[in-house]
């Protein structure tokens, strides 16, 4: 994520953070599938509910903004990465595969608001104190 640019302003940063939320949305499925019923699993579906809010809560501020850029696209019909082909179906390499990346997500999201005064800048912030506190859960459930 760039964060705002003249080209695009907030809707760019609004589509460049559902392009990251959606990606991780579909990590935590992966995970979810791997990991046996009990507490951490159960913090990974936390996680990946709240992810699923943030979506739904960037696409209503971006609709808001004036809707997406024209020209932009979303990576909602890429595939998603292969977690397990990654880590060699290891789950606990696959929940630190997906914590690496939502920590990345978190700091992109507080990047793109520092880089902003514009409507995506609370809002950003927000989104990133969320999955921050929901890593250390996933972290410490580990």
């Amino acid at each position: 994520m760039t964060g705002a640019d003249a080209d695009h302003g907030p809707r760019r940063s609004f589509a460049e953070a559902l392009n990251e939320l959606i990606e991780l949305v579909q990590e935590a499925k992966q995970v979810l599938w791997e990991e046996p019923p009990g507490p951490l699993r159960d913090r990974i579906e936390t996680l990946r509910s709240y992810l699923v809010e943030q979506t739904h809560a960037v696409d209503e501020a971006e609709q808001r903004s004036g809707g997406r850029s024209e020209g932009f696209t979303t990576p909602s019909g890429r595939r998603p990465e292969n977690l397990a082909a990654e880590t060699g179906g290891d789950p606990a390499k696959m929940l630190d595969l997906l914590a690496e990346h939502v920590g990345a997500v978190a700091n992109d999201l507080r990047r793109a608001a520092k880089a902003s005064d514009g409507p995506e800048q609370s809002l950003f912030e927000e989104v990133a104190s969320g999955l921050e506190s929901r890593l250390t859960e996933l972290r410490t459930a580990s």
